[in-house]
């Protein structure tokens, strides 16, 4: 019961502190910043804790700029 408290006050923190990020940086750049960090974290835990490869094929490029130009965008 104490970590979901403790979860839902992190993540009313977020709110907080993406509002004062914003104040010094465009929005844009806020959200690619959030971004990277949070695919460095997911390419992160796939090689530290799962031990698999990260090598992306020459057909699934196209899908990635797809999916990276959406959500930079949409966001």
């Amino acid at each position: 019961m104490i970590l979901l408290i403790i979860l839902y006050m992190l993540f009313a923190c977020t709110f907080t502190i993406g509002k004062a990020a914003l104040s010094y940086t465009s929005p844009i750049l806020f959200i690619g910043i959030r971004m990277l960090i949070g695919g460095l974290l997911l390419l992160g835990y796939q090689y530290f804790f799962k031990r698999t490869s990260c090598a992306v094929q020459s057909k699934d490029l196209w899908l990635f700029f797809k999916v990276g130009f959406f959500q930079y965008y949409a966001a």
